[in-house]
Parts: C-alpha cells; sequence; structure tokens
C-alpha cells in the first residue's frame, strides 16, 4: 500500500476516518478522487512549479488553493468533454505524442520524468489524459467560437472598439460656455483656427501651438471628444462638444483607422476568451455541481471552488462517502 501524499494527509486532516470515492459530482458525471489526487500530485511535482512554492504555513495553503484551482479545472472540463462527445470532436493520438515528448523533454529527459511518474505515484497515461483535455478543450473552445461569434457579431464588437483602431490628429479650442463656443466655430476656418486658439482658448497646454493636441489614439482622448474626432470630416472643423472639461471647436487635420479586415483575426482571438468563458458559465450556471467538503465548496457565482470557512457548519456530504 502506497504512503498517502502529504497534499491528501493535509487535505483530509478535519474528516476524520471517513472514505470518499468522488472529488465532485456534475450532473451524472463524477471526478474520481484516486485520479484527481494522483494527476494533481504529478503536476505539483513538476521542479519548475514546486520550486516555486514556498516551505512552511504559506506553502500548504498554495497547495490547498491550487488543489481548488485544479478540481476547478475538472469540474468545467466534464462540459467540455460532454459537448466533445456530443459532437464527435476527436483528437490525433500522434499530436498526443508530439506533446507528451515535448514533456518529457521539458521536465529533463526520460529518466526524470520516469522519476516523477514514480514519486506521484503516477503512470504515463494519467499524463496522456492530461495533454489530452488540453487539446480537446482548445478543439471545443474553436467550435464553440464559431458557432456563437459570426461575421456580424464580429463586426459589431470592432465598431465598438472603433476608438482602439484609430489615430487622430487634431486641434481644438477650449471654452466654457457654449454660447462663445457656438460663436467660435462659426467663425473659424482651417486658415484662422490657430489665431483663434491661441486667442481665446482656456487648455494653455495646447493654445500657444494654435490648439494643436498632435496624434493622439482616439481610445486615450475622452470619449465624446473621441467620437467627434472620428465623426467629423478630416480638414473640417466641428463642434461644439461638451466634455468634462468645458466645449471644444474641434478641427479634425488627419485620421487613420485599421480596417475591419485588417484587426479581424487579432479581434478574433482576443474575442476567443470571453466567448468561450461566457459559454462555460452558463453551463456551470444549470449543473448540479456538488464538491466533497473536504476540498472546499463550490461557489456558484464565480464558478470556482472556494475554500470553506472554518465558522461555517459543514455542508452534507455532496458524494458518496462510505465509513
Amino acid at each position: 500500500m502506497r504512503r498517502a501524499p502529504l497534499l491528501l494527509i493535509l487535505l483530509l486532516a478535519s474528516c476524520g476516518n471517513l472514505f470518499t470515492t468522488a472529488a465532485a459530482g456534475v450532473n451524472d458525471r463524477t471526478i474520481e478522487e484516486d485520479r484527481f489526487v494522483r494527476e494533481l500530485d504529478f503536476l505539483l511535482a513538476d521542479p519548475r512549479f514546486a520550486q516555486q512554492i514556498p516551505q512552511g504555513e504559506e506553502g500548504r495553503a498554495q497547495r490547498q488553493e491550487l488543489a481548488r484551482q485544479y478540481l476547478t479545472f475538472l469540474i468545467h472540463q466534464t462540459f467540455v468533454d460532454a459537448y466533445a462527445e456530443g459532437h464527435d470532436i476527436e483528437i490525433d493520438e500522434g499530436e498526443i505524442d508530439r506533446l507528451l515528448q515535448q514533456q518529457v523533454t521539458q521536465l529533463g529527459g526520460q529518466a526524470e520524468f520516469d522519476r516523477l511518474l514514480r514519486r506521484s505515484d503516477t503512470d504515463e497515461g494519467d499524463v496522456r489524459r492530461l495533454l489530452e483535455r488540453q487539446v480537446i478543450r482548445q478543439r471545443v473552445a474553436e467550435a464553440v467560437v464559431e458557432e456563437r461569434l459570426g461575421e456580424d457579431e464580429l463586426r459589431a464588437r470592432y465598431e465598438e472598439r472603433l476608438l482602439e483602431f484609430s489615430e487622430v490628429t487634431v486641434a481644438h479650442i477650449l471654452v466654457s460656455s457654449e454660447r462663445e463656443a457656438k460663436r467660435i466655430a462659426e467663425r473659424a476656418t482651417p486658415g484662422n483656427f490657430a489665431s483663434l486658439a491661441r486667442r481665446f482658448s482656456e487648455d494653455a497646454a495646447s493654445a500657444q501651438s494654435g490648439g494643436e493636441l498632435g496624434v493622439q489614439r482616439a481610445a486615450d482622448l475622452v470619449e465624446p471628444f473621441a467620437r467627434a474626432a472620428l465623426r467629423i470630416p478630416v480638414g473640417e472643423i466641428g463642434g461644439p462638444v461638451e466634455t468634462q472639461f468645458g466645449f471644444h471647436v474641434i478641427r479634425v487635420i488627419d485620421r487613420e483607422t485599421q480596417s475591419f479586415d485588417e484587426v479581424r483575426e487579432s479581434l478574433l482571438e482576443e474575442s476567443r476568451g470571453q466567448v468561450f468563458t461566457e459559454w462555460l458559465l452558463g453551463r456551470v450556471e444549470a449543473a448540479d455541481i456538488r464538491v466533497n467538503p473536504r476540498y472546499g465548496a463550490f461557489d456558484e457565482r464565480t464558478g470556482t471552488v472556494i475554500a470553506r470557512r472554518r465558522s461555517s457548519p459543514a455542508p452534507a456530504p455532496s458524494v458518496q462517502i462510505e465509513p
């Protein structure tokens, strides 16, 4: 009989002589405790990771938190696996072979890899399952995003974030009265704008340079001003525009905006994580999720396993428990 890992001893400290058969249950699926502990021991035994964990009480608390994080990952993975099964998403064993060899190399070679397996009472099959989960998660994320983030939605996100993709060269005249701003706007032309700015603008920093603010990323400007700078035709004057600073008469000298096609791939990549997370949290909210009290409690607000407060009464066992 193998000696119980230190992490497991710490997690079982307050549970008496109970033996539990599962770390968590999600709907009709069970996360087996034995496999959960073996995989967690393997991950924590990785020297690239283990050396970052301090000794003593702080290290013990970090290990317990990492156990909760990994159990959260496995709970989420049940939804990923269910989707993959329902949509016939399969993985290439050759890809897992390559990832496994990369893992062996990164850990310092076959001998070191085998030592870590023995230390955590893990076998190569357990490691392959860890890698398979990563690949399946990526494939499911791609499929979910393709379903949910169509071209129209992607273009809508582009329009919402247009300020981030635009640079403007502008000048302005700032005054405190809307009436005065209107009066200046009626008089202003590209030819006299600089002299009007030097005479009337209350923005001392730009007045002496004819109101010019130089090249600005639109997203860095106060929003009403930025939106106007995108709306006013290049070479023309518009306003007044009210902001918290006062009323602006704006001259747009130049403007460059990246097209949708230019930013489509980066926008898709940025949106992928958000879309997948929203999908995953939707599955979590609709599911019956039960966490073994020895590992913590499931927080429905965040969709994560959190520590149980010592002052709180222990929740009723949510998985099968035998004496």
